[in-house]
Formats: structure tokens, C-alpha cells, sequence
């Protein structure tokens, strides 16, 4: 499998990260990895002026569905945050409409955070991923850390733990169907799994096609990515990188970035 290297920095400080980013992609040269640099953009979350450097959400879910075709590893210099609604992205972004990148591809990559721009960065990182490299760190299609888990509503626990997986499943359901706290219930059915590609989950290959139909328990039910806004009036396909398949009228996109 392809290792990539996303280093994630603020377009405002290029120049102070510069020489960091040099050292590192001179590294990625040299071990074959693909190197990835990506801008974002500070900006305040919260009313008493808290800033975190905001990374768009193409580039977001661009990133999120490279780390299950790759072995992805992330580095950021400060703190970096996602906007969880496409529609705010541009406006008045607020702490609680934003989640940090650590816990959006938790499970799912590599992350660590560099020293600060224009001191020396610690190459400390590459050890650890590599060890993370040779790991597998998913037991199975129906281990929960290969939900996409921006999308699936839940609180959080430690999944890395069996203790976590085990509380995830008495709270969610185990096994083939699960039902999120936003009332959806999420099925896999192996017999209509379809699709092109085989995804891989840190480390581990899933079944070709591998997709959980999606349905609101009542009613219908609105699902947001970082790029889309969905109406789920009876059922949608939603893969384990967030992809989301769909039409009338099961569903409809009813907004995309």
C-alpha cells in the first residue's frame, strides 16, 4: 500500500514553516512517501477569540478518503479544526459546528503535531509511523473505528481499546446493524455490496464494495459531510470514506460545496 505524508500548516505563516517542510519533504524523498502540503486559514472559533487554523472541507474529505487507500500520516505545526457543516464554512464558523483533525481521521491515520514553526521539527514521527505502518489497528468490517464517525451520530469512546469497542456496541448495536443518536439505523449486507474499489481501514482490506444502507428509523433524516447536505427519505449508501450514494427517491443531495 501507498504511505503519504499530509503536512497541514497556515497560509498566513508559509514562510515561518518553511525550512520544516523542506526537511520533511527531503525525508519523504527518501523513504518513497508521497508528500502532500496543504493550507488553511486562521480564524476565531469561539467569542473570547480562541483561533485554530481552519482546514477547508474539500481538502478535508479529500484527505479523509486518502487514508483509506493509503497509509496516511498527519503533521500539523498548531491546532487544526474542520468545519462539520458545508454551509458555515465561509460564514461565522463557531466551536461547535468544528471538530479538531485528530478526531476527524481518528482510528483512520497517523497524526502528530510538530514543533512550532521556525523551530527545528522532531523526526521522532517517522519512527512511530513506521511502527504504525506495520501495524493493524482494525479487527474486522464490523470493528466500529471503520464507521466514518463525522457522519455516524455517537459519543465518543476509546475504540482503540477492546473495553471501548464492546461499550460501543451495547450503546449502538454490534455487528451488522447499528443505530446512531441521530435515530438512523446503519445495516451492512454483504450479498449487495457494490462498488469498484476495496478500501482499507488501518491496514485492514475490506470486502470489495463494502457499504452500509442507511435509513432513518422514523420519518426521514438529514446527513452532512464537510461537502454535502443529504435527504434520506427511505434509504442511503454511505462507504466507509464517507462517500455517500444516493438518489431520488431514496435520497437527494440537497446541497454540495
Amino acid at each position: 500500500m501507498e504511505v503519504d505524508v499530509w503536512v497541514i500548516f497556515d497560509k498566513d505563516r508559509r514562510s515561518a514553516t518553511a525550512d520544516s517542510r523542506a526537511e520533511i519533504r527531503a525525508e519523504c524523498r527518501k523513504r518513497g512517501w508521497h508528500l502532500q502540503e496543504r493550507q488553511g486559514k486562521e480564524i476565531a472559533i469561539t467569542p473570547s477569540g480562541r483561533r485554530e487554523v481552519l482546514l477547508a472541507g474539500k481538502e478535508a474529505e479529500a484527505l479523509y478518503k486518502r487514508t483509506h487507500r493509503a497509509r496516511v500520516a498527519i503533521l500539523c505545526f498548531s491546532g487544526v479544526v474542520v468545519c462539520l457543516d458545508p454551509r458555515l464554512e465561509d460564514r461565522d464558523v463557531r466551536e461547535r459546528v468544528v471538530i479538531d483533525l485528530q478526531t476527524f481521521c481518528l482510528y483512520k491515520a497517523f497524526y502528530q503535531r510538530v514543533s512550532r514553526p521556525g523551530s527545528h521539527w522532531r523526526p521522532d514521527w517517522m519512527l512511530e509511523f513506521e511502527g504504525w505502518i506495520q501495524s493493524l489497528e482494525c479487527v474486522g468490517e464490523h470493528d466500529p473505528r471503520c464507521l466514518p464517525l463525522h457522519i455516524f451520530k455517537s459519543r465518543q469512546m476509546k475504540l482503540g481499546q477492546e473495553e471501548g469497542r464492546e461499550a460501543f456496541g451495547h450503546y449502538y448495536g454490534k455487528g451488522s446493524v447499528r443505530v446512531d443518536d441521530g435515530e438512523r439505523e446503519w445495516a451492512l449486507s454483504p450479498r449487495e455490496y457494490h462498488g469498484h474499489e476495496t478500501l482499507c481501514v488501518a491496514g485492514y482490506a475490506l470486502r470489495r464494495g463494502l457499504h452500509w444502507d442507511v435509513r432513518p428509523v422514523t420519518g426521514t433524516t438529514t446527513i452532512v459531510t464537510t461537502t454535502e447536505i443529504w435527504r434520506v427519505n427511505r434509504y442511503t449508501n454511505i462507504y466507509p470514506d464517507a462517500n455517500i450514494r444516493g438518489g431520488p427517491p431514496c435520497s437527494e443531495r440537497i446541497f454540495k460545496k
